[in-house]
Formats: structure tokens, sequence, C-alpha cells
């Protein structure tokens, strides 16, 4: 875990460096001549106090202008940003063995030789409930690239392409728009309830079985119960074909 003083210090310098870039107060020089009036030798030198002291209120001014300002703006970038980190140190998800059957784990569409076809395909319906599989699996932040009203700017983090071998391979990312936005949210704030895919605030369901889909594909979803197997039902038919051509042969 992070301590108390590293978290502290990681976000005074995250706060310094953004009011830096907005801010051009917090761009400027030290006072001509600093290091004639400052340092050790010149603590109690009298004709340095009236500097000394005009550079104190300067720093109070800007320092209670950074926590009155900069700080609760960017307290949720700076939370963020370390999040982003957490998630990039953690290992993948591990599974329960419930977690399996509900998810692609073990509902993904495989390649059955035996049969030569896809076997084991499921089909995600409006009715079907779901949940993340994680509370932290998935992070939306905000990147910084100058363009406030772009929309490109916002971003979704996830854990479950991570590789077991330390940062063996970058961050997975996930798009994010102002249409899948509403929907990751309510995700989050039901997390761990079920939602139906039909009541996530999309325009149309075919974007819900989409936008659900996406995610389960990539791990980040399971479903309340174990989805059945569509090829089931080939399996059923071809049976009954096969019993009404021997039935006629006979």
């Amino acid at each position: 875990m992070v301590s108390l003083k590293t978290n502290f210090q990681n976000k005074t310098i995250f706060f310094l460096f953004i009011a830096m870039k907005t801010n051009v107060k917090f761009r400027r020089g030290l006072p001509l001549g600093c290091l004639n009036h400052f340092g050790l030798i010149h603590s109690t030198k009298k004709l340095s106090m009236k500097k000394r002291a005009k550079f104190h209120a300067d720093c109070h001014r800007l320092l209670d202008e950074l926590l009155r300002e900069s700080v609760p703006i960017q307290m949720d970038a700076s939370v963020d940003l370390m999040a982003q980190k957490f998630m990039h140190d953690a290992l993948p998800p591990m599974l329960t063995a419930e977690e399996q059957l509900t998810t692609i784990q073990e509902q993904g569409e495989r390649w059955d030789s035996t049969l030569n076809r896809v076997s084991n395909v499921v089909e995600l319906q409006p009715d079907t409930r779901v949940r993340l599989l994680r509370r932290h699996c998935l992070r939306v932040v905000e990147q910084d690239n100058n363009d406030e009203d772009d929309e490109d700017n916002i971003i979704a983090y996830y854990t479950t392409d991570n590789a077991r071998n330390y940062h063996d391979r970058a961050l997975s990312t996930l798009g994010v728009d102002k249409e899948t936005l509403p929907a990751l949210e309510m995700l989050f704030t039901t997390y761990p309830q079920f939602t139906s895919i039909d009541s996530l605030p999309m325009a149309t369901i075919e974007d819900k079985i989409t936008f659900a889909s996406t995610l389960y594909e990539k791990g980040l979803i399971r479903t309340e119960y174990e989805l059945e197997h569509s090829d089931d039902d080939e399996d059923e038919e071809e049976d009954e074909s096969d019993s009404e051509e021997e039935n006629g042969c006979e």
C-alpha cells in the first residue's frame, strides 16, 4: 500500500504541475538576487528582512490559491492517475468457479474439432442481468489533451488483459463516448447488484446489446446465471432430423 506521506507528496507534485500549466503565477521565477538574501548565512541579515518577508507572503498567497482552486478541481484527476498506476501493477482478476461459468472464460465460443464447428455459442439478451466483474477492474479517466470539447479525451483502462509478468504489456484501454459513459456510470453505481441490459441508459436496444457484448468479450462483466448455449438447440434439431430419417428408412 502507498503510505500517506508518499500519497501526499505525489498529489502535491501533481497539483503543482497542473497549476503551472494553467496559471502563469506558478511559472514565475525566483526573486532576483535571491541567493543574496536567502539561505542560512542570510537568515538573520537585517538588510534582507524586507525581501524575505515579501517572498514569504508571495509563497503563502500561491499556496492558498493552490489549495483553494487547483486542488478541488484536480483531486479526481490525481486519484484517477494513482488508480491507473495501481491497475497497471495488478495481476488479472482470479475468477472463482462460479465466475468462470458466468463470464467469457467458460461461456465463450470455441472451435470443436470433433463436430468440426464453433460450439459453446451464447448470446446476450435484453433481459440478461449483468454486473462488473470487479469494482476496480475498470477505470474511466479523462486524459489531458488540451481540448475540453474533444470526446476522445475520455478513456477507460481495464485489468482483465493484464500480463502475469510485471508490466509485461501496456494497460489495455477501451474507448468511451457520450453515449456509453452513462451506461458505465450505471454499472459502477449499481455494483455489486445485477442490472438488466435493457435498463442501461442508451438510445436503442441494439446499442445496449452491442455495448454489453463489448464489455462481455473483454471479460469486464459477468452474467447473473450461466447462459444457455445456442448450439445446444442445433444439436437437438440434428438429433430430431436423424431420428426422422431413421424412421423414414424403416
